[in-house]
């Protein structure tokens, strides 16, 4: 899969701000990681979509648990450490502000949690849209992920959160963000996996 204009920019603006330890491949493969986990997503709310009126708080608690482990990788990718709890924190923390910034994407959420209740085509829309919401979160919480360390590696130089009020941090990355532009992209990007036929079944 190509990468989206807005998340090669923000790795090359990581790669920037340290260059030390943060090469051209561990960038590709950052790339590669949230497009991954955006697809694995999808394929999560997939399923949770068949779960009539549930479905969609299912999907919800699955993106977070996928945010995180996305995060895990990337880190790895990068050949960082961050600990457990501040990743949990962020993940939540950027679907929280994702959501809260975006009013489309709570009208998309609170209508698949609506039509699944309706047989037959209702269980159908709401599969659908859980597994787009489900990518497109996911890939904007990656490329938000990518800005907060920027972010962070700017000011101080260095990846030590001991003294430093993540949440406060990861509102306002999103908060500096274009979230839109980001969902746009993110739009994008599902339907060229969809093309590709990477939400297919394997045999």
């Amino acid at each position: 899969m190509s990468v989206g204009h807005l998340l090669a920019h923000a790795l090359r603006a990581l790669e920037e701000a340290q260059k030390d330890y943060i090469r051209k491949e561990k960038l590709e493969a950052v790339a590669d990681t949230i497009q991954g986990c955006s697809v694995a997503a999808a394929i999560a709310g997939v399923g949770s979509g068949w779960l009539p009126g549930a479905g969609s708080l299912v999907a919800t608690g699955v993106w977070v648990a996928t945010i995180w482990g996305m995060y895990i990788k990337v880190n790895y990718d990068l050949g960082i450490k961050i600990k457990d709890n501040i990743l949990k924190t962020l993940a939540s923390a950027f679907l929280t502000n994702i959501i809260a910034s975006f009013g489309a994407l709570i009208l998309a959420y609170v209508a698949a949690f609506v039509i699944s209740f309706i047989p037959g085509f209702g269980t159908m829309g709401a599969v659908a849209v859980d597994g787009f919401l489900g990518y497109i979160t996911v890939y904007a919480s990656g490329l938000l992920y990518i800005r907060f360390l920027t972010k962070v590696l700017k000011a101080k130089g260095n990846l030590d959160f001991s003294d430093m009020d993540i949440k406060a941090i990861a509102k306002e990355t999103v908060k500096e963000s274009n979230v839109k532009e980001i969902l746009k992209e993110g739009k994008a990007s599902f339907k060229e996996a969809k093309k590709e036929g990477k939400f297919k079944k394997k045999e």
